[in-house]
């Protein structure tokens, strides 16, 4: 957890911790460095690269970092696990709490939000909803669930102000966009068993709101994340039945098609429910008709249905794959590359491959390959277990091909 410049990081439901309190600076003594630059001189001291340092601490090496460049300030538990893997001596450490509790005391100058106008605080909020979707697009789901976190607290304390009725609506409006991205960066890196521990709160949260501003379009966003907390922790048969509501009562075109419809394709595929996957997959390519995505959009939308169709075990899985291939390669020239998306896409390659069985264990061990050095770098670990489940499965399957799933 780190304390961004917008405030202190918080998980929902997890305990608060405290900035340690600022100490004074002695008269007469020389200009001190800031945290980040002392840390960064005790990690090159240890010989150790940034992505060495965060996997001893078991978090992402753009949270170092950003630790390093001042751009955050680590949580009292991160600050003691980094003193404890740069094995620090008493006199550096006392020199390292210093210069925290100096750059702490700084960013306490902040402006109160009180300050700011109605127009300005919701361009505040949409700024900070674009930049935690910039880093989940980038591979960075860890950072993009800190500071979502860390920019919700600061709008739920706006919104409990005395603000006017018109801007604490549009404040909580705001506030449910970046609870969501919270709860989807959370879903694209922790594992099932942990799932609703990250989610259940985030997911909460965003019920309260949708009954305060009395909006059914609010309660949509909960849905969705409500479908894919269930989804990830392997209740599909609930997670669909969310998906199935959500398209019978909404119409065509709306905010959350794309990411519904997806998911229905997916959770079709695991209910072996091939008539209820064509029916999604006709509403699918509707969708794609009109036009209204970029590519990396619709490779998002075929890559759910991709799934599904791999799931049941039909040929028309790899046609799929094939042409979100494309559509990644056409959004690469439109500079809308998601390390995300290249990473779910060689999963479901690889779950289409095992369940028809077309394809060579050296093949599939190239392509896991790529994808466990993507999962690494971006800090995926949901999708690195997956995709090492795939790859053991065909190193033991018989010779010539991964085995056909159950």
């Amino acid at each position: 957890m780190t304390t961004e410049a917008s405030g202190a990081a918080q998980h929902p439901g997890r305990p608060t911790v405290t900035a340690p309190e600022p100490a004074s600076a002695s008269a007469g003594e020389p200009e001190a460095q800031p945290f980040g630059a002392l840390l960064r001189r005790r990690r090159r001291a240890r010989r150790l690269t940034q992505v060495a340092l965060g996997l001893r601490l078991s978090i992402d090496h753009s949270t170092i970092s950003r630790f390093e460049t001042g751009d955050a300030l680590p949580s009292a538990g991160d600050f003691d696990a980094l003193c404890r893997a740069l094995r620090v001596d008493a006199a550096d450490r006392e020199e390292l709490t210093r210069a925290l509790q100096r750059d702490t005391l700084r960013r306490r100058d902040l402006p109160r939000p009180l300050l700011l106008t109605g127009a300005e605080l919701l361009a505040q909020a949409g700024e900070w909803l674009s930049a935690v979707r910039a880093l989940r697009q980038a591979g960075q789901p860890h950072a993009a669930a800190r500071t979502a976190a860390s920019q919700a607290r600061w709008l739920r304390a706006v919104a409990g102000e005395s603000v006017g009725e018109r801007v604490r609506t549009a404040v909580l409006r705001g506030l449910a966009d970046l609870l969501m991205e919270e709860c989807k960066a959370y879903l694209d890196y922790v594992v099932p068993a942990e799932a609703w521990s990250y989610t259940g709160p985030v997911i909460a949260d965003l019920k309260r709101i949708a009954a305060d501003v009395g909006d059914p379009s609010l309660r949509v966003v909960a849905d969705v994340g409500e479908e894919g907390a269930l989804y990830v922790s392997g209740a599909y048969e609930d997670a669909h039945l969310i998906c199935r509501r959500i398209l019978d009562e909404r119409r065509p075109g709306g905010e959350w098609e794309g990411e519904v419809l997806r998911a229905a394709a997916i959770n079709a595929g695991y209910l072996r429910d091939e008539a209820e996957l064509r029916r999604v997959d006709r509403r699918i390519r509707l969708a794609l008709d009109r036009g209204e995505g970029d590519p990396l959009t619709d490779a998002f939308l075929l890559e759910g249905l991709g799934r599904g169709q791999a799931s049941l075990g039909l040929p028309a899985a790899l046609e799929t794959l094939d042409e979100v291939q494309r559509l990644q390669i056409e959004g690469r020239r439109h500079n809308t590359y998601s390390g995300l998306r290249a990473v779910q896409l060689i999963r479901t390659r690889l779950r289409a491959l095992q369940a028809l069985g077309e394809t060579d264990k050296t093949e599939t061990e190239r392509l896991a390959q790529r994808g466990l050095l993507l999962c690494e770098e971006l800090g995926y670990h949901r999708y690195k277990l997956e995709i090492e489940q795939l790859l053991r499965a065909a190193i033991d399957g018989p010779p010539g091909g991964l085995p056909r799933s159950a």
